[in-house]
């Protein structure tokens, strides 16, 4: 792969794009990932009990929060997958860093007077 005049390779800016497009599409499906109705959501798709009272009890739970998603339906359960929050930091890391430190690797390549 050839690099551009700035030093960025394409493959690089895919990267980051996709990376920038995955945070929100991923932190959009965590949030509704109950649905509108999080008690027949536990019911039917999730076959697990809704507690109401251990909902009011732990409002960082009960998908209020935009990060860390959680949304559960009792003590035991929660809606959102074990693997959403690592991926949205990941992808967030990812999409930051393909950006940043191929430019920044490149000059400092330039400033010590390395190849161009």
């Amino acid at each position: 792969m050839r690099a551009s005049r700035h030093g960025i390779r394409p493959g690089w800016v895919l990267l980051g794009i996709f990376s920038v497009f995955m945070v929100p599409i991923l932190l959009f499906f965590g949030i509704f990932v109950g649905g509108l109705d999080n008690e027949e959501s536990c019911h039917l798709t999730h076959h697990q009990t809704y507690d109401p009272e251990y909902r009011m009890a732990h409002p960082e739970h009960a998908g209020r929060n935009i990060f860390p998603l959680s949304n559960k339906c009792n003590a035991d359960y929660d809606m959102v997958p074990f693997w959403m929050n690592p991926a949205i930091v990941g992808f967030a890391l990812l999409a930051v860093g393909a950006f940043i430190v191929p430019p920044l690797r490149n000059r400092l390549a330039h400033n010590q007077g390395g190849p161009e």
